[in-house]
């Protein structure tokens, strides 16, 4: 049976997709845990647990980080910076918040994380306990773009909303697989997150979010080259390691691998 956590930030196409996934008895959503993005955390928590409650599903569900890594401005321009301290990061060590949550249930082993909003309960499980967080599964975030954003030309939403620790987990070396926007609303991209068999058009891609562009501040920029054409290799620029897998089904448009 598929063990997951889903992070979301409790809007209502989120929900929607939640109430798929708790229609599967083969899934075993092991916690919820919710995020400040449009909606306060406290709000996306109440929503969550008003889904539950009409669904008649009984499973845990644990609030989490109310504000991004770093506080930003709209379009790069920051009005005020604030990093989480060390000190932030432990509080509340004793309360099952969603950071312990996921660190606990990740112990476990073979559990999987598939995230709709911020990933900032994410980044915050892997800076506090990286040793254990480094054994979960896979992480599939429905979340990014391929070729146009929605709250920029290049941004997407989810990544906008806290691109510092979006940025950090794809540097993990876990597993990921980002589902863009391109491929459909979060009911149909949660249906590839949960039965990856569907998906027909993927890419091997090295990912990165842009902290600090006035333009594209929050785009996720993806380099699909192959890394043993001669003509891409023997450019100047480095070839990074792929670091996750990138979904296109759906998509009307084409990557092309033209050098």
């Amino acid at each position: 049976m598929k063990k997951i956590i889903i992070d979301t930030d409790g809007n209502i196409e989120a929900l929607a997709a939640i109430e798929e996934a708790l229609k599967d008895e083969d899934i075993c959503i092991c916690a919820i845990t919710t995020v400040a993005s449009g909606l306060d955390v406290r709000e996306a928590t109440s929503n969550v647990l008003a889904t539950l409650a009409q669904a008649k599903k009984s499973v845990p569900v644990y609030q989490g980080i109310c504000r991004p890594m770093v506080d930003a401005g709209h379009c790069g321009k920051r009005l005020f910076t604030h990093v989480l301290t060390q000190k932030e990061l432990l509080k509340s060590s004793d309360t099952k918040n969603a950071v312990n949550a996921i660190i606990d249930l990740v112990s476990e082993g073979d559990v999987e994380i598939i995230t709709m909003g911020p990933l900032t309960n994410i980044a915050l499980a892997f800076a506090k306990s990286r040793d254990v967080m480094m054994r979960v599964k896979k992480i599939t975030m429905l979340a990014g773009m391929i070729f146009h954003g929605d709250v920029g030309p290049m941004s997407e939403y989810n990544f906008y909303m806290d691109p510092h620790s979006a940025d950090f987990v794809l540097k993990t070396g876990v597993d990921i697989t980002i589902v863009p926007i391109e491929v459909g609303n979060y009911s149909e991209r949660m249906k590839y997150a949960l039965y990856p068999k569907l998906i027909t058009k993927k890419y091997n891609c090295y990912t990165r979010i842009d902290v600090d562009g006035e333009y594209t501040y929050g785009a996720n920029i993806n380099d699909v080259r192959d890394r043993g054409r001669k003509e891409f290799v023997a450019q100047s620029n480095v070839m990074y390691p792929f670091n996750c897998t990138l979904v296109a089904d759906n998509c009307k448009e084409e990557i092309t691998m033209e050098a």
